[in-house]
């Protein structure tokens, strides 16, 4: 029992460790994407600033752009997160505040955000990856706006699928005009608005494909 207890002791250890590095490696490359950008971080860079090898870099992440995917993941988890720890706030609130907290991340860290989003759309992995969160982003809007059909916040005969494509897209489309144009907008005010007038037409009558 006792041999079973210290590997089980020896085991858990180097699980810490091993989370321990990764943390280490992940946090001193964020720091130097913020600080320098994207291209011009070097993997040496962040192995002398996490105190690592070259080899225990790779032991976690094969390239840079894996910790932007990481980077990518953490911020979608924590989104998610954010809006399931209201659960009594109405559909339509819990859409306007997974907008509000997007923007609130974005300005936590604006340069390293910006960094991200421009690599978003250059790297054939970054790419893939975005198709999937914009998926997922599909998704979710999807749960949303069907419960708050069924909540009365929307009309009953709009078409879920339809609505949440537009949210979805209305969410990369702004987020692309802001970082890749450099419009002279506060991209939370202009969510806000767009929201808006999306939501007056989710509550409408849904009319026919016809011209009137």
């Amino acid at each position: 029992m006792k041999a079973l207890q210290a590997v089980e002791q020896h085991e858990s250890r180097r699980e810490r460790q091993k989370a321990d590095r990764r943390r280490r490696i992940y946090d001193a490359a964020i720091a130097l994407f913020a600080e320098k950008g994207f291209e011009q971080t070097t993997v040496q860079e962040i192995t002398d600033r996490a105190d690592v090898g070259k080899g225990t870099f790779f032991n976690y992440f094969h390239s840079k752009d894996a910790i932007l995917l990481y980077y990518q993941e953490q911020l979608m988890a924590e989104l998610v997160e954010a809006v399931e720890a209201f659960p009594d706030e109405s559909p339509a609130k819990k859409i306007r505040y997974l907008f509000r907290y997007s923007v609130s991340q974005c300005r936590r860290e604006e340069s390293l955000f910006m960094s991200f989003l421009r690599e978003c759309f250059s790297r054939p992995m970054l790419i893939e990856a975005d198709k999937a969160t914009h998926s997922d982003m599909s998704n979710r809007m999807g749960e949303l706006i069907r419960a708050g059909v069924f909540a009365g916040d929307f009309h009953p005969q709009l078409n879920v699928e339809i609505a949440s494509q537009l949210l979805s897209d209305m969410w990369v489309a702004t987020w692309i005009e802001w970082g890749f144009f450099d419009k002279p907008f506060d991209i939370g005010e202009l969510f806000e608005q767009k929201l808006d007038y999306l939501f007056a037409a989710f509550r409408s009558t849904p009319g026919n494909s016809e011209d009137q």
